[in-house]
């Protein structure tokens, strides 16, 4: 009579509920299963996305590297003449840039140099 009273309770009456219990903790799990999934998804999307937007700044950058130094040189070839001239008194007679222009000579050719020694040091971050 016992044995079938404790075969009642942990069969009949037990096993639908372990089985709710064991249904429920595996639909937790599948929900915490899709969410990493949907995680690890999203992370490799935004690195993907970081290095497409790298690639796309580096192609700018090189492909407009040429501007700088054509910007830069004529400002290079005035400075230098004119250090030349009034160093070694060559006679070339070339007049110091004008007014405002020979702050802007000092200002961008400064620039162009505090922006090589800076993207060369990047450059060397990155690697």
């Amino acid at each position: 009579m016992l044995s079938l009273i404790l075969n009642f309770l942990g069969g009949t009456l037990l096993k639908p509920v372990l089985g709710y219990l064991q249904s429920k903790d595996n639909a937790a799990r599948d929900v915490k299963l899709a969410q990493i999934g949907a995680d690890k998804d999203q992370a490799i999307a935004l690195v993907q996305a970081e290095i497409e937007e790298n690639k796309l700044r580096s192609g700018m950058a090189s492909q407009h590297a040429w501007m700088m130094y054509a910007i830069a040189a004529p400002y290079a070839l005035h400075s230098g003449a004119v250090m030349l001239d009034s160093t070694f008194k060559f006679g070339w007679g070339i007049p110091e840039a004008p007014g405002k222009f020979a702050e802007y000579e000092g200002q961008i050719l400064l620039s162009f140099f505090v922006v090589s020694a800076a993207s060369a040091l990047i450059k060397g971050l990155r690697k």
